[in-house]
Parts: C-alpha cells; sequence; structure tokens
C-alpha cells in the first residue's frame, strides 16, 4: 500500500472564553518524523526543515483556522499537566477533533468537529482473530498515521466500540484508534512495545512516563482485568467482549 496522506489529530476543547488546543509540538514532531522516513516532502511544501519552524508554520495555520472557526481567543497547551488532575477523563463537553491531514504534494488541510464517539458509556472492545485482521510487524507503514484509516468490521460486532488487532506473531499491538495498556494483579502497567508495529502515540509516550509502564510482548492471555484505551482525544477504561 502506497502512503499519500498523513494524519494528525488534536485534541481540542471549546471553553466559555476561549479554546484550547493539545500537544501541537508532540504531533508536529510525528507528522515530520513520517513526512521525512516516507519522502513525502512535497512541490507545494513551503516550511523550513527544522521541527521549531515547522511547529510555528502549523502553528500559525491551525490558529487561523481555530480563530475562524469558534470566533474566540486560541491557547496551545501541553496534556501532561493536565494528566495530573484528569482533565483529560473521558467527557464530550466542549471536545472538539482537529484532523490536520497532509498529503504528498506538500498541501495541508484541516478540519474541525465536534468529537461524537460517546466517551460516557460502558465501551465494548473486541480483540479481532488472526483472520479478522492482523498486521505485519517488519512491516513499516504502521509506525505512521496514515489517511484514510482502515475499516474496521463493525457489521461483525455491532456491539463494539474499538477493535485490537494483533501481529503475525499473535502479540497484541492497538486498537483502529487506540493504544491500549493493562494493568496486572501486582498493579504494574504494561503496553505493547514498538517493535510489535505499532504507532508512537502522542497520549502513550506521556502515559509511559507518568504510569511508569513497561514496554513489552503481550498475547490476550497477558492481559490484566483493568484495560485502558488512550490516543489524544481521550483515556478511557474498557472491558473485552466476544461475541457469540
Amino acid at each position: 500500500m502506497q502512503i499519500n496522506q498523513l494524519l494528525e489529530s488534536l485534541r481540542v476543547e471549546e471553553l466559555e472564553d476561549m479554546v484550547i488546543v493539545y500537544d501541537l509540538e508532540a504531533h508536529c514532531q510525528r507528522l515530520l518524523n513520517s513526512i521525512e522516513a516516507l519522502s513525502l516532502r512535497g512541490a507545494n511544501a513551503t516550511w523550513q526543515s527544522s521541527l521549531q519552524d515547522f511547529i510555528l508554520f502549523i502553528q500559525n495555520q491551525i490558529k487561523n483556522k481555530v480563530q475562524y472557526h469558534f470566533c474566540k481567543a486560541v491557547s496551545f497547551t501541553n496534556s501532561s499537566s493536565a494528566l495530573d488532575c484528569h482533565a483529560l477523563r473521558a467527557r464530550n463537553d466542549g471536545l472538539h477533533k482537529l484532523q490536520l491531514i497532509y498529503s504528498s504534494n506538500g498541501d495541508f488541510e484541516i478540519i474541525i468537529k465536534p468529537y461524537t464517539r460517546d466517551l460516557a458509556k460502558n465501551w465494548k472492545v473486541t480483540i479481532l482473530s488472526p483472520e479478522e485482521f492482523r498486521i505485519d510487524s517488519k512491516d513499516p507503514k504502521w509506525q505512521h498515521k496514515f489517511y484514510p484509516r482502515l475499516p474496521m468490521p463493525h457489521s461483525h460486532y455491532p456491539l463494539c466500540d474499538e477493535f485490537i488487532w494483533c501481529n503475525e506473531q499473535g502479540h497484541v499491538c492497538e486498537g483502529s484508534f487506540t493504544n491500549i495498556f493493562f494493568q496486572n494483579e501486582t498493579d504494574q502497567w504494561h503496553t505493547p512495545h514498538l517493535d510489535c508495529g505499532i504507532l508512537p502515540g502522542t497520549m502513550r509516550a506521556k502515559l509511559i512516563d507518568k504510569l511508569d509502564a513497561r514496554e513489552g510482548f503481550y498475547t490476550e492471555n497477558d492481559l490484566g482485568a483493568k484495560i485502558v484505551l488512550v490516543n489524544s482525544m481521550f483515556i478511557k477504561e474498557v472491558s473485552l467482549y466476544r461475541q457469540a
């Protein structure tokens, strides 16, 4: 599969008098890494090569778009401080998703929309069998957030809110739009290693430090009773589900 577009999804919170955009630097770092690794700097690319120049270039575009969309002042912040006060708990109040779509010709598109997944409900999650879907951990494309995202088998699992996939070795990897953490009987947190063939999630990196989580190679049988899914939008505890 040839990758022609990349995607970054940023958390945006609308407050009464301002709008907060989270983790711009982390998203820019990942996006720029992918652009360089995949040689996708197209003819229309106008930013300079350094990360700080790239961040400033993207920040100006996002600020103009957000101000026009909400007609409010814009603030950029890091979610690390919010983790301490649980401000990123699973809730939809004022929550929006900003999609930054990069095309191989060097063009950007910015889309802002309310976040519509119901974060208040009790999510059910299933682990897909190798016959349903699996990835090749040696295929480098899984290390990049390409666009459009892959369709998942919702028709076979109508009650499920997210799907976890494994690699060719049977190791649990990640969800279709989340990274996975789990806690064992000693309260130690774990998350799949990047070498399983997974996306280096921005919130994943922060929670590894926050929870002192261990990265490893785990099968479905290794998962503990407490499972948490994370992405740039939320941190949410979930339950596993198997359709009879």
